[in-house]
């Protein structure tokens, strides 16, 4: 299934696919430029994008990357702190948390 997370200020768009308990991060999305200080994983954020490529001007993910949650999927997009079950949405508006409840 596929779930999607867009901001329009903050320019990013990205697909989540949930397959077999873990979430992959599609390439070709899109992240935030920015990422906040603020949140207890912003560490974890900043190296994650680094391995990945993400730079100030190459903001787009060239290849999929797995992660074990949701939410820090959702922080690695947005950058900030982030609850991925509300965040990610089908196309249809249904959250993850609402899909996942109705398995």
């Amino acid at each position: 299934m596929d779930f999607y997370m867009k901001s329009a200020k903050n320019n990013y768009l990205a697909r989540l696919t949930y397959t077999e308990g873990q979430f992959v991060l599609k390439k070709g999305s899109t992240v935030s430029q920015n990422v906040s200080n603020h949140f207890k994983s912003y560490k974890t954020v900043i190296k994650r994008r680094e391995e990945a490529g993400i730079k100030d001007d190459e903001l787009t993910l060239k290849k999929d990357i797995v992660f074990n949650s949701s939410s820090v999927a959702g922080e690695f997009v947005c950058g900030s702190s982030c609850n991925g079950p509300s965040s990610w949405k089908t196309e249809s508006g249904i959250t993850l948390k609402e899909w996942m409840q109705s398995l």
